[in-house]
């Protein structure tokens, strides 16, 4: 693709199974882009998401994964090879469709597990960042289900934990079958790629609420040490980086990154 004018632009992708996928293309005069993934029951449009976009000096795609924001089908909590699947048709797009070259992902919770889970299945990306992604998926948060959430999964196997959506139209059922697909979901395999096809990067806020800190020096010792990977634990960040100072240094430290890393942009 020729360079030009920045741009940003709209789009609808088809996954493999038929599925329509909302995303929205910054283009920044680079042939470059980085795909940018959004945690759970939120959408390309998220602050953290949003942010990194604008931000980073490359060209960006951000894109909802299946059942949020624009796209189609349903989403569950424990469907991260799905959303592996949602990502792998989203730069195949990029990379056949539009002729854009990616070499880096970068996922935003959810999507943190999600980009490395991609890493560990495809191995065709160089530059992987982790922001805030919880790595003991099989570990239930205390107070996320109510008592009435846990009677109604004993009872009828299923229960609706909240609405979602642009208008809240959208129910959000979680099941038996889900909080096992989570469970088995094992972030260990993260690590099944050479050390010498991908570099890591894990940003996590110290200030957390949602996804402990822990978790990420759990990521540095199954990716580490460095170069292999870089932990930075950002000082006063909450897990969703909603002021215009935390997004600021946020996407300072991955921009910093990316220029130092043997297969830089």
């Amino acid at each position: 693709m020729a360079a030009c004018s920045n741009f940003t632009e709209e789009l609808t992708i088809t996954t493999s199974e038929g599925l329509s996928l909302g995303a929205t293309l910054n283009y920044k005069s680079s042939d470059e882009v980085i795909v940018i993934c959004h945690g759970m029951l939120d959408t390309r449009r998220s602050n953290a998401v949003n942010s990194l976009s604008q931000l980073l000096p490359y060209s960006t795609l951000r894109f909802d994964f299946r059942g949020n924001g624009d796209s189609d089908g349903r989403t569950k909590y424990g469907n991260y090879y799905e959303e592996v699947e949602d990502l792998r048709a989203v730069i195949e797009y990029a990379r056949n469709v539009r002729k854009f070259n990616v070499n880096c992902i970068i996922g935003h919770s959810k999507g943190g597990s999600v980009v490395l889970l991609y890493g560990s299945k495809y191995n065709d990306v160089s530059l992987i960042v982790n922001v805030s992604a919880r790595y003991f998926l099989g570990r239930t948060p205390v107070r996320r289900f109510g008592p009435d959430n846990l009677s109604l999964l004993e009872t009828q196997g299923w229960f609706v934990w909240k609405r979602f959506g642009n208008d809240m139209e959208r129910e959000y059922i979680i099941s038996k079958e889900d909080l096992q697909e989570r469970a088995d979901t094992d972030m260990a395999k993260a690590k099944l790629v050479p050390r010498s096809k991908i570099r890591y990067l894990t940003v996590h806020g110290d200030l957390d609420k949602v996804v402990p800190v822990e978790e990420a020096y759990e990521y540095h010792k199954l990716l580490g040490p460095e170069p292999y990977h870089e932990l930075v634990i950002q000082k006063g960040a909450t897990h969703f980086f909603n002021s215009e100072k935390e997004q600021k240094e946020l996407s300072n430290t991955i921009l910093q990154w990316i220029r130092q890393a043997p297969a830089h942009l």
